[in-house]
C-alpha cells in the first residue's frame, strides 16, 4: 500500500463509487431541455477522464480531465455540477470514463434525447410554416438522415435567406420534398435555442382496383416534371420512364402509353398488379400507386375448392350406387315367396288332357278313385292316374294392376267343384274332350241301387 498516495486512494474510491452508482445507467431527456450530469462527475470530485461519444456517429469528445472542463458544450454551475442546455439530437450519446492510462473505457451513462413534441407531417410539394419567436438570431436545419450536418438557412441579422421566405410572423418553405425532412431550430444570442419543430415529408399514395381486360389512367403528381417511373412486381423492378424519357421496358409492351400528365395501360392483364413509384430528378419519392388487377377466372385456391367439391360428390355417388347394387343383388338371390299351389283335382275314370307345359318339371301324379259295382254290395274304387300340371303364373288383365287374373284355355281344372262325380255302370267314354262351351256333362247321380223301382 506504500505505493499509493492519499490522492490516488481518494480517486480510486470515488471512481469505484461512481461506477457502482452509474453502471448501466440510462436516462431520457426531451428535445430542448437541460441535462445535469450526476454530482459525482463534477470537477471538484472527479479526478479521472470523462468522455462523450454521440450516437449519430460523431467523434468522441473529452469532457473532463484533471478537474478541468474540456468541452464547451457543457457549463459548470456552482451547486449544480455540469449542465447541457438546449438538448438536441446531437446530444444523444454515451458517457464513459477511463480508470488508468491504458486507454480502456467503461460506459457509465447512456443519454437518450427524445422528441417529446408531435412531428409535423406534410405531403410532397406542400408548404411548411414555422412561427418566428422573439429576438431570433438565425434558423438552422438538421436533416433527419444526417444529424451531424447542421446548416444555417436563414439569418435575421444579415438577412441571409438561402431557403424559404418571410410571411408576417411565419417563415414558410414551399414545394417541400423528402430532403426537407428534419429539425428546424431558431436560435438567439449565445446560441440559445428559442423554438424548434420537426418536419416529416411523405409521398402521396393511391390505390386502384381494376378488372382484367379494362384500361387504367394513372395521373402524374401535380408538382414537378421530368419524372422517373419505376414499376415493381413481386421482386422484379422495371424503369418505365427515366427523367422524362420513355424507356419502353417492362412487361407492358405496346399496351403502355405515355401522355403529358398520365400513363395509360390498355388492356390490363392479371400480371400487371404491382407498384408504380414517381420520383423527381433528385430521387425524392413524390407518389406511390398500388395497382390491383382482378382476374375474371377464379384464383388457384378457388380451383382447388371446386375440384375438391366435384371429387367429393363423385365419391358419394359411387358409394350410393354401390349400396343400391348390393340391395338389388340380394333381392335376386332371395326372391319373394310364391303363392301356394292350387288344390288337387280328381277326374272321373280318365286322365284329363292338358295344354303345353310351362315348366320342364315332371307332372305330379294324383290318385283318383272311381266307384264300380258288379253286385249289389257296396261300391268299390279303382285307382287311376291323373296328371296335373303345375299352376300357371297369373296374367294381368287389361284393366291394369289388381285386375282379376285370367285362366288359360288349357285349363288345369275341370271345375271349381272338387267333389267326386259318378257315372252309370256300364257306360264308358273313350276319351274326355277338353271342357269348352259345347261340352255337355250331366251332373245327375245314377246307380244300380235305384233299379229297385
Amino acid at each position: 500500500m506504500s505505493g499509493f498516495s492519499l490522492q490516488d486512494m481518494t480517486l480510486l474510491c470515488l471512481t469505484l463509487a461512481s461506477l457502482c452508482f452509474c453502471l448501466s445507467s440510462a436516462e431520457e431527456q426531451c428535445y430542448g431541455s437541460t441535462y445535469r450530469l450526476p454530482f459525482t462527475y463534477t470537477p471538484r470530485l472527479f479526478f479521472g477522464q470523462l468522455f462523450f461519444t454521440p450516437s449519430n456517429g460523431g467523434d468522441k469528445r473529452l469532457v473532463l480531465q484533471n478537474k478541468k472542463l474540456q468541452d464547451p458544450r457543457f457549463t459548470e454551475r456552482a451547486g449544480s455540477g455540469l449542465l447541457m442546455k438546449d438538448l438536441t439530437e446531437q446530444d444523444d450519446g454515451v458517457f464513459s470514463v477511463s480508470l488508468n492510462d491504458d486507454g480502456r473505457l467503461m460506459n457509465v451513462i447512456t443519454l437518450e434525447v427524445k422528441d417529446c413534441k408531435d412531428t409535423e407531417t406534410k405531403y410532397y410539394g406542400g408548404v411548411f410554416s414555422v412561427r418566428i419567436p422573439e429576438r431570433p438570431a438565425f434558423l438552422e436545419f438538421t436533416p433527419s438522415e444526417n444529424l451531424a450536418l447542421v446548416t444555417v438557412i436563414w439569418n435575421y441579422t444579415n438577412l441571409v435567406r438561402s431557403r424559404g421566405s418571410l410571411n408576417g410572423n411565419y417563415w414558410d418553405l414551399n414545394d417541400i420534398t423528402q430532403e426537407d425532412s428534419g429539425y428546424y431550430k431558431f436560435r438567439g444570442k449565445d446560441n440559445k435555442l428559442l423554438a424548434w419543430k420537426r418536419l416529416e415529408v411523405i409521398e402521396y399514395e393511391r390505390h386502384h382496383v381494376r378488372d382484367e381486360g379494362k384500361d387504367i389512367y394513372i395521373t402524374y403528381p401535380d408538382q414537378g416534371d421530368m419524372w422517373t417511373i419505376i414499376f415493381t412486381r413481386e421482386e422484379n423492378q422495371y424503369t418505365l420512364l427515366k427523367g422524362g424519357t420513355d424507356q419502353m421496358s417492362g412487361p407492358f409492351g405496346d399496351r403502355l402509353q405515355f401522355n403529358p400528365d398520365t400513363i395509360i395501360i390498355d388492356p390490363l392483364q392479371y400480371e400487371d398488379s404491382g407498384t408504380f413509384e414517381f420520383r423527381d430528378k433528385k430521387g425524392n419519392l413524390a407518389q406511390r400507386v398500388e395497382l390491383e388487377v382482378k382476374t375474371s377466372f377464379p384464383a388457384p385456391l378457388y380451383y382447388v375448392i371446386i375440384v375438391g367439391s366435384l371429387f367429393l360428390v363423385f365419391v358419394i355417388c359411387c358409394c350410393v350406387k354401390k349400396c343400391c347394387c348390393k340391395k338389388s343383388s340380394s333381392k335376386r338371390n332371395n326372391p319373394a315367396p310364391q303363392p301356394a299351389a292350387a288344390p288337387a283335382v280328381y277326374y272321373h275314370d280318365t286322365t284329363q288332357p292338358t295344354g303345353p307345359s310351362q315348366s320342364t318339371a315332371s307332372p305330379a301324379t294324383v290318385y283318383s278313385y272311381q266307384p264300380t259295382s258288379t253286385t249289389d254290395g257296396p261300391p268299390t274304387y279303382n285307382q287311376v292316374n291323373v296328371s296335373v300340371n303345375p299352376p300357371r303364373p297369373e296374367v294381368a288383365a287389361a284393366g291394369g294392376q289388381g285386375a282379376t287374373p285370367l285362366l288359360s284355355n288349357s285349363s288345369d281344372f275341370i271345375s271349381s267343384d272338387s267333389d267326386p262325380r259318378f257315372d252309370m255302370k256300364g257306360i264308358s267314354f273313350a276319351s274326355a274332350p277338353p271342357l269348352n262351351s259345347d261340352t255337355t256333362i250331366s251332373d245327375v247321380y245314377t246307380s244300380d241301387k235305384l233299379n229297385f223301382l
